[in-house]
């Protein structure tokens, strides 16, 4: 097949399948950047951002001479690892799909690095905006646990990743690259909106939790009704009747001090009689013009009262009776879809322990 060595094979299947294939399909273009890192004693960064054009084809295509990379010497993962995670990172468009391919022909010659949590860390970050190949080049007899070790981490935490182990045959490559390709390609059209052609964007400040991670790891983060800088809003719950998604929660607090009142009216405060919607304790109460401000119509515009009595017809309000208004958020992202993101989340009780499953 023309292939004169493992090296040969790897540049000649990256140039024909990841480069000039995609670019003849017309899923790939210059706005498409590729770096490439060289694993040895340390890391050498020989391509940095270059455009998916035929001038990188013919550079891939060099890269076969010796003369040009000639293969040999230690393959240590860590400094791999941590030079493409700073190419990585330097891309901050939100709305960008990243691939990594990782080619390696054995067990790292730095043995004892923490090579899964490294790449769990850079899963962690990226998510599902991140697809994953790690490719064994040697003969069946070899150990790549290492390789399979790191996969499996970066599934675990959303990513799109993978192991291969082709025979010696660039034709057998070219199905493990040009899959990667087709993932890439599945990405990038999942994160655009179709109606607009724009990118749909991923949160980058944020980290993803490993899956199966117990509630007691972590770090999680209070809100309570006696911290005045930090506390619980409003709570929305998922409701699939009339064709809603999200509706509000009514919220038994009073409306200006958020001191809990109840479902109805009762010695601590009132609830309005007529949306049912509205809560006030007694003491803010005192200043009757609160309630006449929810109350008043101003020319042909509905009051605050006939706006929630409006949601609560519709179903986009109910009344519902919870635990509690004070919770705990957990920091890492629990699961992350095309335009949502999920924290896990525990009611507390006055005492802040935990109220519920």
């Amino acid at each position: 097949n023309g292939a004169r060595c493992r090296s040969d094979g790897v540049w000649t299947a990256l140039a024909r399948d990841y480069v000039k294939a995609p670019l003849e399909r017309g899923e790939r273009g210059s706005n498409d950047l590729i770096s490439i890192v060289v694993m040895r004693d340390t890391a050498t960064v020989v391509m940095k951002y270059e455009p998916t054009t035929l001038v990188l084809y013919n550079k891939l295509v060099q890269m076969r001479e010796w003369k040009t990379i000639r293969p040999g010497g230690p393959g240590n993962y860590v400094p791999a690892i941590e030079a493409a995670e700073q190419l990585l990172t330097s891309n901050t468009h939100a709305g960008c799909s990243l691939s990594l391919l990782f080619f390696s022909d054995g067990r790292p010659s730095d043995s004892g690095g923490d090579f899964k949590g490294k790449m769990g860390a850079l899963a962690s970050k990226f998510g599902r905006r991140l697809s994953i190949a790690c490719v064994g080049m040697a003969d069946y007899g070899e150990d790549f646990s290492v390789l399979n070790d790191m996969v499996t981490e970066a599934q675990s935490f959303g990513s799109q990743a993978s192991f291969g182990k082709p025979s010696l045959e660039v034709d057998s490559l070219s199905n493990i690259i040009s899959s990667l390709a087709t993932s890439l390609t599945t990405s990038k059209t999942e994160m655009t909106e179709l109606r607009t052609g724009t990118s749909k964007m991923v949160r980058m400040d944020v980290t993803r939790e490993k899956q199966n991670t117990p509630d007691h790891v972590g770090e999680w983060k209070i809100y309570v009704d006696s911290d005045l800088n930090q506390f619980v809003r409003r709570i929305w719950t998922w409701r699939h009747k009339r064709g809603l998604d999200f509706v509000e929660v009514f919220d038994p607090r009073c409306v200006r001090c958020y001191k809990k009142v109840g479902m109805t009216s009762n010695l601590t405060g009132i609830v309005c009689h007529a949306c049912e919607s509205f809560c006030l304790c007694h003491d803010c109460n005192a200043n009757r013009h609160v309630l006449e401000k929810h109350r008043m119509r101003v020319g042909h515009r509905q009051s605050k009262c006939d706006t929630l009595l409006a949601k609560r017809r519709m179903g986009k309000l109910i009344r519902k009776e919870l635990p509690s208004f004070s919770i705990a958020m957990k920091e890492n992202i629990f699961g992350e879809g095309a335009e949502r993101i999920v924290r896990k989340v525990r009611y507390l009780n006055n005492f802040g322990q935990y109220v519920g499953p």
